[in-house]
């Protein structure tokens, strides 16, 4: 081979290790199915495991996360309320559409303190939202970007609902 052909063999392989870094180093929910399955072309708004401590400390505080729900959710939905006794709570199977902003009203029924997580990825920045009867109800708005199933608890793991982003 003459020194033209390899020349021309060696940038094409730094197109192609080039291309494969910068598809490798896209963080593309669904991709690979960590963030819930989603149609092509769907959009997705911004990444949720991208968050910070400090929104994180946002969503306890104020509970829509600044310029999150609002910007990237575009559909309002009625308020899904939640109402929590000491061994359960009610409805557990929910479910919201896609590109919505997602409210839930979080009562509780009885005299203790509870606490909403979600152990989904998408939604992990949601945890450990205390509650209680003696506190009011308690809302928190988050987007529905992202087409799936995820899973919440109050409590304990146990004492799981589901979120169905259809």
């Amino acid at each position: 081979m003459s020194k033209k052909t390899y020349l021309w063999l060696g940038v094409a392989i730094i197109i192609v290790i080039a291309a494969v870094y910068v598809l490798a180093s896209l963080n593309y929910p669904g991709a690979n199915g960590q963030y819930g399955s989603q149609e092509p072309g769907a959009k997705t708004g911004v990444n949720p495991a991208a968050l910070n401590a400090e929104n994180a400390a946002a969503l306890k505080k104020s509970e829509v996360l600044p310029g999150y729900a609002t910007e990237s959710a575009s559909i309002e939905q009625a308020p899904m309320i939640i109402v929590v006794d000491e061994k359960s709570f009610s409805p557990k199977n929910l479910k919201a559409k896609i590109n919505s902003k997602v409210t839930f009203v979080l009562e509780a029924s009885d005299e203790e303190t509870h606490s909403l997580s979600f152990s989904d990825k998408v939604y992990a920045y949601i945890k450990d939202v205390e509650f209680s009867k003696e506190g009011g109800r308690k809302s928190i708005t988050f987007p529905a970007n992202v087409k799936g199933v995820y899973n919440f608890y109050i409590d304990q793991e146990s004492n799981k609902g589901t979120l169905a982003v259809e």
